[in-house]
């Protein structure tokens, strides 16, 4: 492993520890899965669920152990999640696949290259027409000109959106834009490194998922992501080590199994 890669691992793991949290008797639980179909499960409409960081996490961890003391891990992950608490600002607080990667990939670009990760993200021009000429919300904030809309690149950096329409960068991340070709490559699996991103889809709904490798060693890679297998699981943040084969990674070898797709890798010095 040269240094760089070794830096990228250390950072990595700092990342991902904030997902973790513990109880008032020290059990340690990781953050749980959330995403933004339960308009299509409960009927409530939520804007950015799943995106939510780390320390949001925290701050409802904490309001929940203050609030109900004798919870255990399980427990405080169910209140996260529910809608149950009389805060309602504390209520659905959890990460899916893309957020966790987000979170986790802009600490570790930022630390070990000095780089945002919103700089090298873009999001498709119709999308950003979309939000800027229909949201309200969007346009409070900037309207576009038409010099703009004109000048508007087919691939618009996630960090122009950010800064014109203010907009949270998390919110705009998803596993299209990771996986982009403005955004990453594709490597071979033979050649995958600590902080490619693996690329895959859901094996029951053909949903795309995403995750990053935070090792590897011999045929074999350990990733982090966030899933669950159904709405009927909490799921959430996960480490799991799987196989290399002739075929790419073996994804159907996870705890909730998937279709591998592809290694990418950002465009940066990783």
């Amino acid at each position: 492993m040269t240094g760089q890669q070794k830096d990228i691992q250390n950072a990595l793991n700092r990342a991902i520890s904030r997902f973790s949290y513990t109880t008032n008797t020290g059990e340690v639980f990781w953050a749980p899965y959330l995403r933004n179909d339960l308009y299509i499960e409960t009927k409530q409409a939520i804007r950015g669920l799943g995106k939510t960081s780390p320390d949001e996490i925290k701050r409802s961890v904490d309001y929940i152990k203050a609030n109900y003391p004798d919870l255990n891990g399980q427990q405080i992950r169910q209140k996260l999640i529910d809608g149950s608490l009389p805060d309602k600002s504390m209520n659905y607080k959890a990460i899916e696949c893309s957020g966790f990667v987000y979170y986790v990939m802009s600490e570790v670009l930022e630390v070990v290259h000095g780089v945002r990760l919103s700089d090298m993200l873009a999001m498709p021009k119709e999308a950003v027409m979309n939000g800027a000429l229909n949201y309200k919300e969007w346009q409070e904030k900037h309207k576009l000109t038409p010099e703009e809309i004109k000048n508007l690149p087919n691939d618009v950096p996630i960090s122009w959106v950010v800064d014109n329409f203010n907009r949270k960068p998390a919110n705009l991340c998803n596993v299209r834009t990771l996986t982009s070709d403005f955004s990453s490559y594709a490597v071979s699996p033979e050649d995958a490194q600590i902080g490619d991103l693996v690329h895959m889809l859901d094996g029951a709904d053909k949903r795309q998922h995403i995750a990053v490798i935070v090792n590897t060693e011999n045929n074999s890679i350990e990733l982090a992501h966030s899933s669950r297998k159904n709405p009927q699981y909490l799921g959430g943040v996960v480490r799991e080590t799987l196989p290399i084969t002739r075929a790419g990674i073996d994804c159907t070898k996870l705890s909730n199994p998937h279709q591998f797709v592809a290694i990418r890798r950002l465009r940066t010095t990783i």
